[in-house]
């Protein structure tokens, strides 16, 4: 991922990281991180659990001289319909949120995204209440949290 990258809120990303020393050469692994805790090697960057807003992965590693370098990439978790949907049929194929509340959630994203396509503002905006109201009836307390988030994002983002 590039500084200033982007992951959306749905996706999952793996990270991969090496070092080279021309001296001394490289003592070992690098080590990755992210917002400060490290990575398993097989861990993957996961936006639903990382949320969205800012976030930094940072890659260190250790010459044989004893020697640190720390590589600090900035990154934000990002939302667009398109994740909003890819994360509500997470949720559902999770059984996190029950399929007649995920195809009512769909629903309303879709008739937004359709609405914001057309400037019909206020229409986007209704339909991303009534997907809000719906989010807010989901139980899983995590599921709900960044549901309701991504719905507040993407009416914020309506101008």
């Amino acid at each position: 991922m590039a500084a200033g990258g982007s992951l959306g809120v749905a996706s999952v990303a793996a990270v991969a990281a090496t070092a080279s020393d021309a001296l001394s050469g490289p003592a070992g692994d690098v080590t990755p991180a992210v917002d400060g805790r490290a990575l398993s090697p097989a861990e993957k960057l996961d936006g639903a659990v990382l949320g969205l807003g800012a976030h930094q992965l940072t890659a260190s590693a250790v010459d044989v001289a004893g020697n640190k370098s720390v590589t600090t990439v900035p990154f934000t978790v990002v939302t667009s319909y398109p994740e909003a949907v890819k994360l509500v049929d997470r949720y559902q194929a999770a059984g996190t949120v029950p399929l007649a509340t995920a195809t009512v959630m769909k629903v309303q994203l879709g008739l937004a995204e359709r609405a914001v396509r057309r400037n019909q503002q206020v229409v986007a905006a209704v339909a991303l209440d009534l997907f809000l109201a719906k989010a807010r009836t989901v139980r899983d307390v995590p599921a709900r949290t960044l549901l309701i988030a991504v719905g507040q994002d993407l009416k914020a983002g309506l101008a």
